[in-house]
């Protein structure tokens, strides 16, 4: 088990939202591989989300409930690709 650092580069969430300017560093997360530890910050934002709407009554729908992470892919539909290092994520701002 290792301590893995999780970046997301470059995503534009779409009209109303500003592009991202640089890497944001999501979370340190221990795990055997950086891929097990993506999978574990996406089922705790999962977790911790349905958490918090059951305890404010919020209604949750189909949607809220849909699985946005591939781990094929390692990517998540609305942020894009995880990467291991910030040198890496960087590299998703080289688009034209």
């Amino acid at each position: 088990m290792q301590d893995w650092q999780i970046w997301i580069g470059f995503y534009s969430l779409g009209q109303g939202y500003d592009e991202t300017t640089k890497p944001q560093l999501l979370d340190t997360v221990k795990a055997s591989s950086f891929a097990v530890a993506c999978l574990l910050l996406e089922l705790r934002h999962k977790l911790k989300w349905l958490e918090n709407a059951e305890s404010d009554g919020k209604y949750i729908d189909s949607q809220s409930c849909h699985w946005w992470y591939h781990y094929e892919t390692n990517s998540n539909d609305w942020t894009g690709k995880y990467f291991e290092t910030e040198e890496q994520a960087w590299g998703s701002f080289n688009r034209i």
